[in-house]
């Protein structure tokens, strides 16, 4: 089955301001395991995040409802399909966005703007998978990901990366 989620972290915004801007409020029950409909954390390094068990959730749109000039990123992946994409946005605007979709090709990905760390990030996971003769891994699909994760510091399958602890959600309900 896998994860089917959705997440987009906001730089330079404390949760609160996130969860106002956005239409929630926070419930303070913790969600160690992201299994309500919602939650939420600051990450700690100056970016909060609201966690969606919707994979459709995250949509670009969301950034019209923040203040211009901010920088946000945006992910959306179905682990049971092997989806993934991840995009940049300052305000409402995407400057740069990466979607892998294995139902297209196994080696479908498909790059807009400059996204950074890109060629480091696509050339170990190509390489990886041209390594596995299988064809059971699908390597491809990390790239949105991690791209992410090299911006925010925080991956959804693992614990914050710098520090190697998971940071507190909490359970938010929309209220718009």
């Amino acid at each position: 089955m896998g994860f089917k989620i959705s997440w987009i972290a906001v730089e330079g915004m404390a949760k609160a301001q996130l969860l106002s801007a956005l239409g929630f409020s926070d419930t303070d029950v913790e969600d160690e395991a992201n299994e309500t409909p919602f939650s939420a954390a600051d990450l700690g390094n100056g970016w909060s995040l609201i966690w969606s068990n919707d994979v459709e959730w995250a949509d670009p749109s969301l950034a019209a409802h923040l203040p211009s000039g901010v920088s946000s990123v945006a992910v959306r992946l179905h682990e049971g399909v092997m989806y993934s994409e991840a995009k940049g946005l300052l305000g409402p605007e995407v400057v740069w966005s990466v979607t892998h979709d294995s139902q297209q090709d196994l080696m479908h990905l498909d790059v807009v703007g400059e996204p950074p760390e890109l060629e480091a990030v696509r050339d170990a996971s190509v390489a990886k998978q041209a390594a596995d003769d299988s064809d059971e891994v699908d390597y491809i699909f990390s790239i949105p990901v991690e791209i992410a994760a090299k911006i925010t510091a925080f991956s959804y399958d693992e614990w914050d990366l710098r520090t190697a602890t998971r940071p507190r959600f909490t359970a938010v309900a929309l209220v718009r």
